[in-house]
């Protein structure tokens, strides 16, 4: 009896030597799965996030078409588009709203404030959105300079070339995502 019994036992520490083995094996590839699943998710993240910073063809559609929507926006000044207000401007002409005579440059910046607040929004409300900060500029900033929000990011830019009477000037919209 003593034999079959020590038979017993040595089967069961050679079994339970063998579950703890397998247990281990077990605990050594689920570490290892688990290794590479946040390895992926890390990967995942980057690409994900260099996607999202990179300004697409959209972003830089949407400052293009910003920038001809405002030179084309009719103004109280003479009925004129913003795009004439600006050859108003260089010319040191004035503008008769509302019955009070402005100078077509101050005209032209309230304007550009104006709409550029309307759309893309004010300093607070940049805080919240997509884009988070732009500048706009017309002649290198020289005949113009408005800026708002946090100028840093990813920047879509859109240009709009103005014809003048003598030469051009270049008004730039700078979106910074």
């Amino acid at each position: 009896m003593k034999i079959k019994n020590k038979a017993k036992m040595d089967k069961s520490k050679h079994k339970a030597k063998h579950t703890r083995k397998a247990q281990q094996e077990i605990f050594g590839f689920v570490i290892i799965v688990m290794l590479i699943l946040v390895i992926a998710v890390i990967f995942f993240g980057l690409a994900l996030q260099r996607a999202i910073n990179n300004p697409t063809y959209e972003q830089y559609q949407k400052a293009n078409d910003l920038l001809f929507v405002m030179m084309h926006y009719t103004t109280d000044c003479k009925n004129k588009e913003l795009s004439r207000v600006i050859e108003l401007c260089i010319s040191g002409d004035t503008c008769k709203i509302e019955g009070n005579e402005i100078s077509a440059c101050d005209y032209m910046r309230d304007v550009f404030s104006e709409i550029l607040n309307v759309t893309l929004g004010n300093e607070t409300q940049l805080l919240n959105r997509p884009i988070h900060g732009y500048w706009f500029r017309i002649n290198d900033g020289e005949l113009l300079n408005i800026s708002a929000g946090n100028l840093s990011g990813n920047i879509a830019v859109g240009y709009y070339v103005v014809p003048l009477t003598e030469g051009s000037v270049t008004a730039e919209l700078w979106l910074y995502y």
